[in-house]
């Protein structure tokens, strides 16, 4: 494959709610009935694995739509670090919201 110039991402003019997230996840885990997990300052590996698999799709899927390349297409067009960057970023941000949503309900003990 021949080289290609790798897009360096950068997260100003991306938006995402990430209370919305947030509170959508912890109620992911309350249906699993995990969330004793959280009220002690974890958080479910499967939620985290499902949380990163989906934040890393959609800025792809913006990403593509920004630079008019398919999405299918895009993926190795992006600077790894750059999006490992962005997502961690994102989680980060969710992660916060998921204890404010437990905490809300009188479920965080930590």
């Amino acid at each position: 494959m021949k080289d290609v110039a790798r897009i360096e991402l950068r997260r100003s003019g991306l938006k995402v709610n990430a209370e919305a997230i947030g509170r959508g996840m912890y109620g992911l885990i309350t249906k699993a009935g995990e969330e004793s997990i959280v009220a002690f300052g974890m958080l479910p590996k499967w939620i985290m694995d499902i949380l990163d698999a989906q934040l890393r799709q959609k800025v792809l899927e913006i990403v593509a739509k920004q630079t008019f390349i398919p999405a299918d297409e895009i993926e190795c067009m992006i600077d790894p670090k750059s999006l490992d960057a962005i997502v961690a970023e994102i989680t980060k941000e969710v992660i916060s919201f998921i204890y404010t949503a437990a905490a809300g309900r009188g479920k965080l003990l930590v």
